[in-house]
């Protein structure tokens, strides 16, 4: 709410689907991934009920919370998939990542 009052035309970057939301592993992953460049939005549960949108019975956004935020939260949050197989966990993303970009072998 905060962001959304005070930094000028963030709220129509919302309405126009142009700014999307998440938490830090969401952000490191988008950047890490491309980015603008088609960088997967992307977080885990346990980082995403830190949101306080999330419904931990199910493990999925909540509908009934994100309606109660001033736009429709769910079209901006990252996909949160219930399940990371260890090698797509995004801790092993980033460290993948990470040494690509200092070329270092693990």
């Amino acid at each position: 709410m905060l962001m959304l009052e005070n930094i000028e035309g963030l709220q129509q970057a919302v309405s126009e689907g142009r700014a999307i939301f998440g938490n830090i592993d969401s952000w490191l992953i988008w950047n890490l991934t491309g980015g603008p460049d088609g960088g997967k939005h992307i977080t885990e549960v346990t980082n995403a009920s830190r949101t306080m949108l999330m419904n931990l019975n199910i493990l999925d956004w909540d509908n009934e919370l994100c309606e109660i935020m001033p736009f429709n939260y769910l079209d901006n949050l990252p996909y949160a998939p219930q399940h990371l197989s260890p090698f797509h966990s995004l801790s092993f993303i980033a460290h993948k990542k990470f040494c690509e970009i200092y070329n270092i072998n693990p």
